[in-house]
């Protein structure tokens, strides 16, 4: 259960943006300031603004809800007030999918699934921190690989699934993923 615990207490779980600024020519960097550690977020725009900020990390520690700090870009004025779950656990009821893999859903409606094998159990559905794609280092593999994919923005009106491209690195093979529609909207990578 400790690591369920690191993963449900002291944690930024989400970022509220409170103005996105302006005259920003590239993503500021978010730095998140407070009594806590570990916590990451990247910020994504519209235009010369920023458009969202997106927890990447939860961090552990934060006993209070902790500053959020944007820095470089070449804009000013973006804001954002970031929250962490600094309460009591809540319980998790367990229930096994069609695929060997173990899923559980908390008190606050937060998804997880633990696949037997690993010590760590994924955050998914939704409460999901990370960015997409999020990359992280894998000792089997000798390298790097996307573990998951945050959908920032659904769109509207799509008549038919469209692709999935992953650029930039130097994979030895390409990642592959399919989109998910629902009403005309990109629901899940």
């Amino acid at each position: 259960m400790s690591i369920l615990t690191s993963r449900t207490t002291g944690g930024v779980v989400s970022i509220s943006l409170t103005t996105g600024g302006s005259g920003y020519t590239a993503p500021p960097t978010v730095a998140i300031v407070g009594a806590g550690t570990g916590a990451a977020a990247v910020a994504h725009m519209a235009g010369t603004m920023v458009e969202s900020v997106v927890v990447a990390v939860q961090g552990q520690g934060y006993t209070g809800n902790p500053q959020v700090q944007f820095s470089g870009g070449g804009g000013t004025g973006a804001a954002a007030t970031a929250y962490a779950y600094t309460g009591p656990l809540q319980p998790m009821t367990f229930f096994k999918g069609r695929s060997p893999d173990l899923y559980g859903v908390d008190g606050m409606g937060r998804g997880l699934r633990w696949d037997g094998a690993l010590g760590v159990a994924e955050p998914i559905g939704l409460h999901k921190p990370s960015v997409g794609p999020a990359v992280t280092a894998s000792s089997a593999s000798g390298g790097q690989y996307v573990k998951a994919v945050q959908i920032v923005s659904t769109g509207t009106g799509y008549n038919n699934v469209p692709a999935v491209t992953f650029t930039g690195g130097t994979p030895t093979k390409s990642a592959e993923a399919k989109a998910i529609l629902t009403n005309g909207r990109v629901t899940g990578i």
